[in-house]
């Protein structure tokens, strides 16, 4: 007894343990970001993952067991709410994830929770369902990096120009 007890705790253990290490993970061309997942198995992924305050925000989101239609964002104050309609597919063997994509933005610098919900238009009067609950990080615009003008740099190369030809033309006479 005690032999197979061992058994069966090493084989849960190398099932288990790859399964701890993914926290995040590839789907649908986005990396995606940790959850709290509140029923199903949702996916969601920002493009691009860290954005600035003058970047517009892909949200890409899919679920496992449904094939999606469309995903539609809305933005209230810190709260992005994203609407993920999509049909069960019962139950057969899954398909790759499939997802859709919703845009929004710019968006000010701060901290953003998104809440991810699902309706099914195969079920009929049925309201979004909650499903998962990610938070979206926006930072501020970047300074601009000061630079010189194109009329500056040519005033710039033809003083250097007016200043080497003056060194050269002293080396000559001395």
């Amino acid at each position: 007894m005690r032999l197979l007890f061992s058994l069966l705790s090493l084989v849960l253990l190398a099932l288990a343990t790859p399964c701890l290490a993914q926290t995040t993970y590839f789907a649908c061309g986005v990396n995606g970001i940790p959850l709290i997942v509140l029923g199903g198995a949702p996916f969601m992924g920002f493009t691009p993952p860290e954005p600035n305050a003058s970047q517009a925000v892909t949200i890409t989101v899919g679920m496992v067991d449904y094939n999606p239609m469309s995903a539609v964002a809305v933005v209230q104050g810190n709260a992005i709410t994203v609407t993920f309609r999509a049909s069960y597919l019962g139950f057969t063997t899954p398909p790759a994830l499939s997802c859709s994509t919703a845009t929004v933005g710019p968006l000010p610098a701060g901290n953003y929770q998104v809440d991810l919900f699902l309706v099914d238009p195969g079920i009929p009067n049925q309201t979004p369902i909650r499903t998962a609950i990610g938070t979206l990080a926006v930072v501020s615009t970047p300074a601009p990096i000061p630079a010189t003008s194109g009329a500056a740099l040519v005033l710039l190369a033809l003083l250097l120009s007016i200043a080497g030809s003056c060194v050269i033309s002293r080396r000559q006479s001395t």
